[in-house]
């Protein structure tokens, strides 16, 4: 991933602190001096399932709580009066601008935002009486992945009904995805697995529901997004969800970097799939 600014921003406030460290010019009043935090620094596996046909495990590769450290040069431009506190001040403004406390950190590679990510502001350090005024900012995140800002949308039409093959090859980790399948006949039960390992498989059934089974014209919409799963059905203006109707030995599909296939069970089309590009680091 290439960067050559970051920006600091405040939702809601719409308040942008941009930090430069290609300003040959020197004309930034924000200049990042140095960045930590911002790699994988420690990957740690987590079990999540185990394969009914196998003795294949499967773990969750993530990364612990995020902190990303700041190092700041203030470069205060004097001859619109300017100066260093000026300039410390605005980002002691800046901590709580957000009203939620929340800011989001954007990767930048000229004027494109390839990735970002949010934390709090949890640390602001500003030594006094120094030749080279600095600020140091520690932000600490949550969630510590890196992601783009904007989702993509696959292409549909060309996928085969059962098996569908999708090419991820912006993200450098794996992550969630979201889809819809609309039903094309009456059917009890909607499944979707991996081809490249058959054992993994996640399964809605609606036997002996309320719903009894899945009509024709219902939508499915599924997100294991992080902090945001969730399957539901929709049929017509009635929203119901679904969590509760997830077999025992489901295991949520996520998409990896590269090739994807999964097989889906019949009798339902796609009408969406999307995702958001995830990185482990810079």
């Amino acid at each position: 991933m290439r960067v050559t600014s970051i920006e600091l921003f405040a939702p809601i406030s719409n308040q942008i602190v941009t930090l430069s460290y290609r300003d040959p010019t020197n004309q930034n009043s924000y200049n990042a001096k140095s960045v930590t935090g911002l790699d994988a620094e420690e990957i740690t596996p987590k079990f999540y399932g185990s394969s009914s046909t196998s003795n294949d495990k499967y773990y969750d590769l993530s990364l612990k709580k995020r902190e990303v450290v700041f190092q700041i040069g203030l470069n205060p431009n004097f001859s619109i009066n300017q100066s260093y506190s000026n300039l410390r001040d605005a980002l002691y403004k800046f901590i709580a601008s957000s009203r939620t406390g929340s800011v989001q950190i954007r990767l930048k590679d000229g004027a494109i935002t390839v990735a970002v990510i949010s934390g709090f502001i949890t640390k602001f350090d500003s030594p006094q009486f120094t030749k080279s005024p600095e600020v140091q900012l520690t932000i600490s995140c949550t969630e510590p992945m890196l992601k783009a800002p904007e989702s993509v949308l696959v292409n549909v039409a060309p996928l085969t009904p059962l098996l569908s093959t999708i090419i991820d090859d912006k993200s450098t980790s794996p992550h969630g995805f979201q889809f819809e399948v609309q039903f094309t006949a009456a059917i009890a039960t909607f499944s979707i697995q991996d081809s490249a390992t058959p054992a993994w498989k996640f399964e809605v059934d609606l036997t002996g529901s309320p719903l009894v089974q899945f009509a024709v014209g219902d939508k499915l919409q599924y997100s294991s997004e992080v902090n945001a799963r969730h399957v539901r059905l929709l049929r017509g203006a009635v929203v119901t969800q679904l969590v509760d109707r997830i077999t025992s030995t489901s295991i949520w599909p996520v998409m990896f970097p590269g090739s994807n296939t999964y097989i889906r069970s019949a009798s339902n089309i796609w009408n969406s799939i999307t995702y958001f590009p995830t990185y482990w680091g810079v």
